[in-house]
């Protein structure tokens, strides 16, 4: 079992600067921070009839269907011209992550069967290849076929930017959550002319938008001391 988590270990230091080196991801849609998605709204034509809509994907890497994962990679490989040993590789150490989702719970070693394991370190990076590929694929066409002004995505979380006599956002909704039956999407619309995305409230008034710092309310703003035993990228996270 140890020497199977070892190179599973292993197999992980491998697969995200292949993934990343030959197949580069273009992040077109992504919200790289808070500020570029701040300049990024203001940009938009501000109209009376805008709304803003976000899109949840629940349990995303549990959901995350790993046979048109691994079709895609190889498509990925072939669009980008990596040669066929590279491409055998990659797809060879991404079915052998997949197939050892070790992860340990109360002193227990179990292994997950399907889609992407919960805390894994690849299983962000093969989950931004599916989402994005998808993105550029039958999610643009969605996004085209709807006429939404923006779309903006982080990790699982999605904002969309519309006008409401032109787009009813219940359809959209229901589009999304056909074009992949295994990934739920849900809903939640702006309340009294704001909504809450990632660490901002956007807040719509007669002369534009306006953002304000949000806080969830289980957030404890606790903090990790500077001088404390913690592993540098865990303070630098907070």
């Amino acid at each position: 079992m140890r020497q199977h988590i070892a190179q599973a270990q292993d197999n992980v230091n491998e697969v995200v600067p292949l993934c990343t080196s030959f197949i580069p991801l273009p992040f077109a849609c992504n919200a790289k921070n808070t500020v570029q998605l701040m300049n990024d709204l203001i940009e938009i034509p501000h109209e009376q009839n805008m709304r803003f809509a976000s899109f949840d994907i629940s349990s995303m890497y549990s959901n995350i269907p790993i046979t048109e994962l691994m079709i895609i990679l190889r498509k990925l490989c072939e669009v980008n011209s990596v040669e066929d040993k590279t491409t055998q590789e990659i797809t060879r150490i991404a079915q052998t992550l997949l197939e050892q989702n070790y992860f340990r719970f109360r002193d227990t070693i179990y292994i997950q069967n399907e889609e992407l394991a919960m805390g894994a370190p690849t299983s962000y990076i093969l989950s931004e290849v599916y989402l994005q590929y998808m993105e550029n694929t039958t999610i643009y066409e969605s996004l085209i076929k709807h006429k939404v002004e923006g779309y903006f995505m982080h990790v699982d979380d999605i904002l969309k930017v519309y006008k409401e006599d032109k787009k009813n956002i219940h359809k959209l909704l229901e589009d999304f959550n056909n074009l992949v039956p295994s990934l739920k999407f849900t809903l939640e619309k702006e309340q009294n002319n704001q909504i809450n995305f990632l660490d901002i409230t956007i807040n719509k008034n007669q002369d534009g938008l306006s953002f304000e710092i949000y806080r969830k309310p289980t957030a404890t703003d606790i903090i990790i001391p500077n001088d404390s035993c913690h592993p540098r990228e865990h303070k630098t996270g907070y």
